[in-house]
């Protein structure tokens, strides 16, 4: 697959959101996270079980709170993988299930690390699949270990 070397120029005008909280044209040279979790979830917040399951994959990661944050990717937000990385510079996005990424790129393959300039992303399954399937779990949990080296 060919190097998108700056996926953020195809998706500049799109607006993110987290939890509840619209945010609009955010990126500065200061909103450089680790991590970014990208998720679909018909409501906005998520329930306390896969926040908390999130939490505890960001510690195990060895992420401290303020260094990852989570996008819900509801249809009327136009959360997209371009707007997370054009507004918040994360070093990493993982995205569970199939998240709005761009129409004219190809699916990402499951439990597969990509580049995408300075990006690391990792498509896996949804979160409600990987609460119940301890397989895809750890499938997603051995290829974090191998791409972090922990």
């Amino acid at each position: 697959m060919p190097e998108i070397t700056h996926p953020e120029n195809l998706f500049a005008d799109k607006s993110l959101i987290i939890t509840n909280r619209r945010v609009d044209n955010a990126g500065t040279a200061n909103n450089r996270y680790k991590l970014a979790f990208v998720f679909f979830h018909p409501q906005q917040q998520l329930p306390p079980n896969l926040l908390e399951m999130l939490e505890k994959l960001a510690a195990a990661c060895q992420f401290k709170p303020g260094e990852f944050l989570l996008f819900n990717s509801l249809p009327q937000t136009n959360v997209t993988l371009g707007s997370v990385m054009q507004n918040y510079h994360p070093g990493m996005v993982l995205l569970f299930g199939d998240v709005l990424m761009h129409r004219n790129m190809a699916p990402l393959k499951r439990n597969t690390p990509y580049w995408f300039g300075e990006t690391l992303v990792i498509k896996t399954e949804t979160l409600e699949k990987l609460a119940t399937n301890s397989a895809e779990k750890l499938a997603l949990w051995n290829l974090l270990k191998k791409v972090l080296s922990i």
